[in-house]
């Protein structure tokens, strides 16, 4: 099980973090025991800085009164050390280990323990001692992961440092990436290193808030691997966190995106070319029967029809996102509420203009039809963008609500054109 490390409160060790070992389980704040990593999933917004201090103090309470009973031992103590850390109290906890450590060479716990207060000590040659000695001792420790923390300070002894070697995937693009890694026996490899990156990250952003270099660089590693063997999707949120914990990655960053953005409308329309095709022939059959029976210019003689249209049409958007989709995509309930809180103010709006506006129609059509139309481009843009977690059913009802909404903002804007015409005419 994971646990959380040292919180430092001393701006000279804010920017250094490594792990640590408890011998027993972390407490909530209720005194239960607490699966604080599951590394199945792969969303950034697990990667949070900070922590919760009241489980630490439930558990330096615990381990407190069993030392004022007597009951304590070394594995106490070395847990006990590890709170303070956490806490900040650094000095304390070196003073436990290293008067531990002698009597218990080869204690995994203790000797990485000890090895992660040198590191926030800024230590670095001693950490990577003892870190690697904890390696040799139990190298499945973190998943495995603690290879990747032994290369963090071999990078911090170095003159001059290169963070990509800490986990040297050698990806120069996601392209490159997606094509250098085909076998199955490569992805199997990524995939392990994929878990063990994001254990470590999560403990190291738990700690160091932005800008850091090295956390930048590895969230741009974790990206890169989450766009090669999971999500391009996914991978975005990794890659602007890494902007923010290094702004001189923006190039690389924003190279990333752009892949990225291109992926997944390669990959949309791929997949949903047939539902893009409905579009286009909806359009057309809505264009011939415009131009046949001008409706237009029926409309163009009670302007408030159209209004009437735009309204209840919102209407019919709100029940369909709330009641509807909302059943079937719920993991998506706060687009759909954003957009239904669209949809009412354009409902509101409609509405308000069939019944005060008596005069200039076109003026406060026009605002309606170029509110329609930003609607619809920003619906494209969430469907493209979340099109391979939405379910069919979702992704038909936004192409047919944009088929129909910018059918609406086309005769509108006849209308409107029908309107001026006559008015310029009578003048």
């Amino acid at each position: 099980m994971k646990y959380l490390i040292f919180l430092l409160t001393f701006i000279s060790i804010t920017a250094a973090f490594a792990c640590g070992n408890e011998y027993e389980v972390t407490f909530t704040s209720e005194g239960e025991e607490g699966n604080l990593y599951d590394v199945s999933y792969l969303g950034s917004h697990r990667l949070k800085h900070g922590f919760d201090t009241s489980s630490l103090q439930v558990r330096q309470k615990y381990l407190l009164e069993k030392f004022n009973k007597g009951e304590g031992d070394y594995k106490d103590s070395s847990d006990f050390a590890l709170i303070e850390m956490k806490i900040g109290s650094l000095k304390t906890a070196l003073t436990i280990l290293e008067k531990l450590y002698p009597n218990y060479l080869n204690e995994y716990n203790i000797v990485t323990n000890l090895g992660t207060a040198y590191e926030l000590a800024g230590k670095n040659e001693l950490a990577f001692k003892f870190i690697s000695k904890a390696l040799q001792l139990n190298p499945n420790s973190h998943q495995g992961s603690e290879w990747i923390h032994l290369n963090i300070l071999r990078e911090k002894l170095k003159k001059k440092p290169d963070y990509k070697l800490i986990i040297n995937l050698q990806v120069s693009d996601l392209r490159s990436g997606l094509g250098s890694y085909n076998s199955a026996k490569d992805l199997d490899t990524l995939f392990s290193i994929r878990d063990q990156l994001l254990y470590q990250l999560e403990e190291r952003i738990s700690f160091i808030a932005p800008e850091d270099a090295i956390v930048s660089q590895l969230l741009i590693d974790a990206g890169d691997l989450i766009a090669i063997t999971a999500s391009v999707e996914l991978a975005r949120d990794y890659y602007k966190m890494a902007l923010q914990y290094n702004p001189k990655n923006q190039t690389i960053v924003e190279d990333r995106l752009k892949e990225i953005n291109k992926v997944i409308i390669y990959s949309f329309a791929k997949h949903h070319w047939g539902k893009v095709l409905i579009i286009i022939i909806i359009f057309s059959i809505l264009f011939l029967l415009i131009k046949k029976y001008k409706i237009h210019k029926t409309l163009a003689k009670n302007p408030k029809t159209l209004f009437l249209l735009d309204g209840f049409g919102a209407l019919v958007s709100i029940f369909f996102l709330l009641f509807i989709l909302a059943t079937f995509d719920s993991w998506f309930n706060d687009i759909l509420d954003m957009l239904s809180l669209i949809a009412m103010l354009y409902s509101i709006y409609s509405f308000s203009c069939v019944f005060f506006v008596r005069k200039s129609w076109p003026v406060f059509m026009q605002v309606i039809v170029v509110a329609n139309i930003l609607y619809c481009l920003l619906t494209a843009v969430i469907v493209m963008l979340y099109h391979r977690q939405l379910t069919e059913l979702g992704i038909l009802y936004f192409i047919l609500e944009i088929t129909l909404i910018l059918g609406l903002a086309f005769i509108e804007q006849k209308t409107i054109q029908h309107i001026r015409k006559n008015r310029k005419q009578a003048s």
